[in-house]
């Protein structure tokens, strides 16, 4: 009995402990439990962006770089993409920021400027070229300068402020494109396809006079206000109905880039282009319709495969012909392999369908003005820099006006003009009279403060007259058959900016002095080079000449990047005298530019 005593009082005991262990490690678990609850979850570190990102736009992509400066002063860089987009990385910079886009949009230059308080998204167009004008108080181009102080201008409040009076000015138009007057025209992301802000971009334009006064103009309407004024909801009806036309046009030339899209097309399909698309009386850059369309057919096997049209309008258009309706200037842009080109045209709307046709620039000379500036390498000559004024003939539209000269005049010419005549030279090209004979076509100005004092994108007159040779040589036009306007991208290089070497190319092979490496009846020339910083530079012409017997032209137009090997298997060099490459390109800012290099056995 005693011991079932014992037995039990040891097994009481036991439960006694187990239940207190239990009950401590539940304690322990419930404890844990709490602490973990307590322990505060750590906030994740925010990732601070360094990029500025956005669209370089002015009614159309900018073909060109945008520059970032910091309120410390210092910048960065980047090339524009295709589509306008650009990404520059600040993280070396000082917040705010001013922001520059300069290139050329639809064949003339521009520069327009942005302002930012961080990074993430900040467009550069004339919208917020006008807005950061409202902001800093002055011109952003002043203001870029002398950033160090004008950056204390940004602020929430500056930003906003200036926004809000641009959204309420544009109002309609932008109702009209179907984005809404609250649409953040600086931060918000939009694309250069002709819809939303873009399209508000396209049908705009904002002048500034002396006072940096800004007047806002849609081109479409005529319509001007001025800043303070705002444009009425009569525009919305206006603006919707040319987005519509827009379109329209675009799809007559989406029908010749399809012909390109993955093939070089055939003569006939480009006949039925012609006879579908282009007016009977097109006239462009002195080529009718019929010679448009043999340049086509010759052309097509040298333009790219991709061969891209981007359109969009330039303004109203009158023509005074009972076959159309309607026209419109219209720019072009022009994406050929790595070049881009831009021209302005017109578009008519046939009356008898509503059918919108090509109709060219109605010019009957092919015009080519231009910034040029040349320099020569082995032997060295002084560059040389100025403008060129290149008109021809070619299809004898000018003489069947009655055309025999003509008088160009503009910023940088003489007072009187430059006198030109087409039967100074060859019958074909119009020369240029330099007081003692008729003479090439470029027009070299030695003084740098007649260069400074050019203006971007110049408008030049060209005068076609009757007058003789003889009779135009003083500059004056006594009979007047008709006189047009063109626009000159840009300005020319002062004569110190066309010595810098960093503008052109440089051959890396063969090396300069070896004229020798052409020699030896080789089977292949190979030319290698550096592009310029301003641009992508392409062989005009390799020529190689042998003494007093022959020489060969081996290459034309050649557009491959830096490098062009030529098939020589079939030439006898063994008494080769001299070699030389010449090169031609345009900078961003649509400046010409030629570079020989002559190499002397």
């Amino acid at each position: 009995m005693e011991h079932k005593k014992t037995l039990k009082l040891l097994l009481f005991v036991c439960l006694i402990i187990s239940a207190f262990f239990l009950t401590n490690c539940e304690s322990e678990e419930d404890e844990k439990a709490v602490l973990q609850t307590q322990v505060p979850t750590p906030t994740p570190t925010p990732v601070v962006s360094t990029t500025i990102t956005g669209v370089a736009a002015s009614g159309a992509s900018i073909t060109g770089i945008v520059i970032v400066k910091g309120a410390l002063g210092n910048t960065v860089s980047t090339d524009i993409d295709v589509d306008g987009s650009y990404s520059v990385d600040v993280s070396e910079l000082t917040a705010p920021y001013i922001l520059s886009a300069k290139g050329t949009a639809n064949g003339i230059a521009v520069d327009v400027y942005s302002a930012a308080l961080e990074t993430g998204t900040t467009n550069i167009t004339p919208i917020t070229n006008y807005i950061a004008k409202k902001i800093l108080g002055k011109f952003p181009a002043d203001a870029f300068d002398t950033w160090d102080t004008d950056s204390n201008a940004v602020t929430p409040s500056s930003v906003e402020t200036a926004e809000t009076e641009v959204q309420a000015q544009l109002a309609p138009l932008l109702e009209a494109a179907g984005v809404g007057s609250d649409v953040n025209l600086i931060s918000d992301t939009f694309s250069t396809d002709h819809t939303g802000v873009d399209a508000v971009i396209d049908m705009i334009r904002i002048t500034y006079d002396s006072s940096d006064d800004a007047t806002v103009t849609n081109v479409i309407s005529g319509t001007a206000v001025s800043e303070g004024e705002e444009f009425n909801d009569s525009e919305i009806t206006i603006l919707t109905q040319a987005l519509t036309e827009r379109e329209e046009i675009q799809q007559v030339f989406t029908v010749l880039m399809n012909l390109f899209a993955t093939r070089h097309p055939t003569d006939e399909e480009i006949d039925v282009f012609f006879s579908t698309h282009v007016a009977m009386d097109y006239l462009n850059d002195g080529r009718n319709e019929s010679e448009e369309r043999g340049f086509w057919k010759y052309a097509k096997d040298i333009l790219a495969i991709g061969l891209t049209f981007d359109v969009s309008i330039a303004g109203d258009a009158s023509v005074d012909n009972v076959l159309y309706n309607k026209a419109y200037w219209v720019n072009a842009r022009v994406l050929n392999g790595f070049e881009t080109q831009n021209m302005l045209n017109l578009v008519v709307k046939r009356t008898s369908d509503d059918k919108w046709l090509w109709y060219g620039d109605q010019i009957y000379a092919n015009l080519e003005l231009l910034p040029f500036a040349w320099k020569n390498y082995a032997p060295n000559g002084p560059p040389v820099t100025g403008l060129r004024l290149n008109m021809d003939d070619e299809n004898n539209h000018t003489r069947d006006k009655g055309v025999n000269s003509a008088v160009v005049s503009g910023p940088g010419l003489p007072g009187s003009g430059i006198p030109m005549a087409i039967t100074g030279c060859d019958n074909e090209n119009f020369c240029m009279w330099n007081g003692s004979e008729w003479d090439r076509s470029d027009y070299w100005i030695s003084d740098d403060a007649v260069i400074a004092a050019i203006p971007e994108n110049s408008v030049y007159t060209i005068v076609f007259c009757a007058d003789s040779t003889d009779d135009i040589k003083d500059g004056v036009c006594v009979s007047i058959i008709d006189t047009i306007t063109k626009v000159i991208p840009g300005k020319p290089l002062t004569n110190a900016e066309a010595a810098n070497n960093a503008y052109y190319p440089v051959v890396t092979e063969p090396a300069p002095a070896n004229v020798g490496d052409f020699a030896g009846g080789v089977d292949s020339v190979k030319v290698s080079w550096i592009n310029p910083s301003n641009g992508m530079a392409k062989v005009k012409m390799i020529q190689l000449d042998q003494c007093c017997e022959e020489n060969w032209d081996l290459g034309e137009n050649i557009t491959s990047g830096s490098s062009v090997t030529f098939d020589t298997s079939d030439k006898d060099f063994s008494n080769i005298s001299s070699a030389g490459i010449f090169f031609e390109w345009n900078d961003v800012y649509g400046r010409l530019f030629n570079t020989n290099y002559d190499w002397l056995n």
